[in-house]
């Protein structure tokens, strides 16, 4: 599995975008190309030409900030950026496991929504069902079954009551 190169890494987070020569620089355009630097003064830009170095920069930050979209909750918009963190480098186990679990955490989380509507629009069976396809991805989340309980009970009061109607 190949790894982001650590200095580069560091380099990013300084500095917030990466080009191979920053066309409108008068310093990246004359002088860096002639002394082989990586870095321009001038406009912060990192200077590659190494274009397999360059992909694992972009597959670094495109991991760092699917993190921060999960970290948020935003989930679509995380899994869409590793996606394309394996479009440049399809061998990459850790982003295509990472991604796996985001796509479940995704779905968990749409479930559980939908849960909830169906809840409050009094609609139980709907509810349980989400909740029940939730307990099959987590097994082990003490809440859903807790909530599966509840409704459960509440549903059993329901029927109770349409018996003494």
């Amino acid at each position: 599995m190949k790894r982001p190169i650590k200095e580069f890494a560091d380099w990013i987070m300084v500095r917030n975008h990466i080009v191979n020569v920053d066309p409108h620089c008068p310093y990246c355009q004359s002088v860096l190309p002639s002394v082989g630097a990586t870095f321009c003064p001038a406009c912060g830009s990192i200077l590659i030409g190494d274009q397999e170095k360059l992909d694992q920069i972009r597959i670094l930050m495109l991991y760092e900030k699917a993190e921060e979209c999960f970290a948020d909750e935003e989930w679509s918009e995380g899994i869409y950026l590793l996606i394309d963190a394996l479009q440049l480098d399809p061998s990459n186990d850790e982003t295509r496991q990472r991604l796996r679990e985001a796509r479940r955490q995704y779905r968990v989380t749409r479930l559980v929504e939908w849960a909830e509507e169906h809840y409050f629009s009094r609609n139980l069976d709907g509810a349980l069902r989400n909740l029940n396809e939730v307990k099959k991805i987590r097994p082990d989340n003490e809440e859903i079954t807790e909530l599966i309980q509840e409704i459960e009970a509440e549903y059993d009061e329901v029927d109770k009551k349409k018996v003494r109607q």
